[in-house]
């Protein structure tokens, strides 16, 4: 059995600035820059701002800094994002829509002596029906043939510098959040923010993600996450800082800004705009797995302490009273010790609030024993005790009042 063959295209584009001229010379590599302007400094990218149907040429600088003889293939391409928000390109130009298509290179196939460098012209032409905005891509050169690693795996190595075409006319940014997921594990609370870049421009975002709860709220932010082309997808992961929440009702707020940015006008002014924000909002329930059982704990403690309610009121109920009418200067003490009740029992039984305090010509009701079936059923006829369903209803303390009063 022959073993499979795997193609490995390293797609992530290694950019000028990340490896200039000098580190090639040391590595012995091939790379590429932007033909220096005379009178300005170094470039590592081709910018240029054009209106639709302009066009403008610019020239790539190849080098050979190796000991051999390179055999090199030269591509202009579309630029796109990774899903963490990387700069790189599509992966042959029958891929390209945009910047790459615009691009025409005067050669594409090159063959290049050890330690010599090569020019490639290009021109490029944006379509008459191209909208404001900012555009991205790249060239890119790669060796024809791939070298070999251990017989069954080809490597595709490909070196580039960016192009930014910016077409002047209005700005519009817009960022869409799809959605906002969290998930609270052992190693706590991360959210997943999945969101579009709708703007002719691209969008570096600056993250705020606000929790507030019963005990108050907390901001952190994010503000390196990556570079969004217009058109791209946004996935963003946020580790919260702190310990997650255990439980309780908790909304977020996600917002995104867009920082402030240069809006370049037909006729060539430039008119900085100001950040602009883009919120999202949501709620979640923390603790719900045992939110059941907690409420099944209240009720049933709730129902035990209005049957503990019920039955003083009960109790109290089957106690046969005589009226006692204060008279002046008389005071619940003084009551108390006349009449042989406690004076706690004679407070509890008139429901009387503190400082207890009576006043002439009050009624109190004095508890003389208990009443005796007859007396109890002629009660009930005429003075009938509070219905059960009362107790499940109310927070009182007692519901039923000697004498039938409010």
């Amino acid at each position: 059995m022959t073993k499979p063959v795997i193609g490995m295209a390293l797609s992530a584009v290694l950019a000028a600035w990340w490896l200039p001229i000098f580190a090639l010379a040391q590595t012995g590599g091939v790379g590429v820059i932007p033909k220096p302007v005379e009178g300005q400094p170094p470039r590592s990218w081709f910018v240029h701002t054009l209106r639709p149907g302009e066009s403008t040429t610019d020239t790539l600088v190849i080098n050979n800094n190796s000991p051999r003889t390179k055999s090199v293939v030269v591509e202009a391409l579309d630029a796109v994002n990774t899903t963490e928000g990387g700069y790189t390109l599509v992966k042959t130009a029958a891929d390209n829509r945009e910047v790459g298509s615009w691009i025409k290179l005067e050669q594409t196939n090159l063959i290049l002596a050890p330690n010599t460098s090569a020019e490639v012209p290009f021109t490029i032409t944006v379509p008459g029906d191209t909208g404001p905005g900012q555009h991205s891509g790249g060239i890119v050169i790669y060796e024809r043939a791939g070298g070999q690693a251990g017989g069954n795996i080809n490597f595709q190595i490909r070196v580039g510098a960016r192009v930014y075409i910016t077409v002047p006319g209005e700005i519009t940014r817009k960022l869409s959040f799809d959605k906002v997921d969290y998930k609270i594990d052992k190693s706590g609370l991360t959210f997943n923010i999945t969101a579009k870049n709708e703007s002719n421009i691209n969008i570096e975002p600056a993250l705020d993600i606000k929790l507030q709860g019963i005990f108050g709220s907390r901001t952190e932010e994010m503000n390196e996450n990556g570079t969004y082309l217009p058109g791209s997808v946004m996935n963003i992961t946020k580790v919260w800082d702190r310990p997650a929440p255990k439980f309780g009702y908790y909304r977020i707020a996600v917002v995104a800004h867009t920082w402030t940015v240069d809006e370049v006008q037909l006729d060539g002014t430039v008119k900085k705009l100001p950040d602009e924000r883009f919120e999202y909002k949501f709620s979640f329930w923390v603790g719900t797995k045992y939110l059941g059982w907690w409420l099944l704990g209240l009720g049933l403690a709730w129902l035990k302490y209005r049957w503990w309610v019920w039955w003083l009121d009960r109790r109290k109920y089957r106690l046969k009273t005589i009226t006692h009418t204060v008279q002046k200067g008389e005071t619940v003490m003084h009551i108390a010790e006349h009449t042989n009740v406690l004076p706690q029992q004679l407070i509890r039984f008139n429901q009387l609030t503190w400082p207890h305090a009576i006043n002439a010509g009050d009624k109190l009701f004095i508890p003389v024993g208990l009443l005796s079936p007859s007396e109890l059923s002629e009660k009930r006829r005429r003075e009938p005790m509070p219905a059960w369903w009362r107790y499940l209803v109310s927070g009182r303390t007692s519901l039923y009042r000697p004498g039938g009063r409010k």
